[in-house]
């Protein structure tokens, strides 16, 4: 599941979400994001039948996190309070859905097929969920015209990963540059996607940092960076928390 990153305490202790004005809407990207697979059919195309069937299945399941499982929260203490855990127990309810993340498996699809899923999955989904998807392509152009095309067909914001095919490239300034002509350009709000397993490529804290300021990027997805070495250290005042056993310690 993909949950909420980071919060701070006084914001879930009062019941304030995170909200995002950045394109001139309101967007809350607090709860959980179920990251939905893309069905195939032999031909390698999408089996679109079988994602209406597995959307539908979703939308009927009432996603909780429950108590026991919210204090896997990580503090900069590695402690939680319990009015905070109660608090975090209400808070984090399921959001919407993540189409084209890893499980989306998009490097497999064209990109006629890529906006197009984005208009069907946004079309089976309850009005009151939000739609993230993933809109990275290797150029910046590219990845500026995905994310818009994506936005025209009901994303309500995209994940954006880095690119990777010439890592040696892709220094601190490189993708600096990168992520924030995709930000500016974008019609949505961008969240930054870590993945350093598939992209070679660990976002550094200077990085994240930097990119924080800009005011259409509004968050980050880590699958796998250093969260405790790195982000804990930086917000110091706020409260991480996610469902990865390795940060239960």
């Amino acid at each position: 599941m993909m949950s909420a990153g980071r919060l701070c305490a006084a914001d879930v202790t009062s019941g304030i979400k995170r909200l995002s004005y950045s394109t001139g809407r309101a967007v809350d990207l607090s709860g959980i994001f179920p990251p939905i697979a893309t069905p195939f059919l032999e031909d390698e195309s999408i089996a679109y039948d079988k994602l209406e069937e597995n959307i539908k299945k979703w939308n009927k399941i009432p996603f909780k996190v429950h108590t026991t499982e919210i204090r896997t929260s990580v503090s900069p203490s590695s402690a939680v309070e319990l009015n905070t855990t109660s608090a975090l127990a209400n808070y984090a309810t399921e959001a919407g859905y993540v189409v084209q993340g890893s499980n989306g498996e998009y490097p497999f699809l064209t990109p006629a097929e890529r906006v197009d899923m984005v208009k069907r999955v946004k079309a089976l989904i309850p009005k009151d969920k939000l739609l993230i998807s993933g809109s990275a392509c290797e150029s910046t152009r590219q990845t500026i015209e995905m994310t818009n095309a994506m936005a025209e067909s009901g994303a309500d914001a995209v994940l954006v990963l880095c690119p990777s095919y010439f890592k040696a490239s892709m220094t601190l300034s490189a993708l600096t540059e990168h992520f924030t002509s995709v930000a500016d350009g974008s019609k949505v709000p961008v969240i930054l996607y870590n993945m350093p397993a598939n992209t070679g490529i660990d976002m550094t804290a200077p990085l994240i940092t930097s990119l924080a300021s800009h005011p259409n990027i509004i968050g980050l997805k880590d699958s796998g960076g250093d969260v405790r070495g790195c982000f804990l250290p930086l917000f110091p005042s706020c409260l991480l928390y996610t469902l990865k056993e390795s940060l239960k310690q």
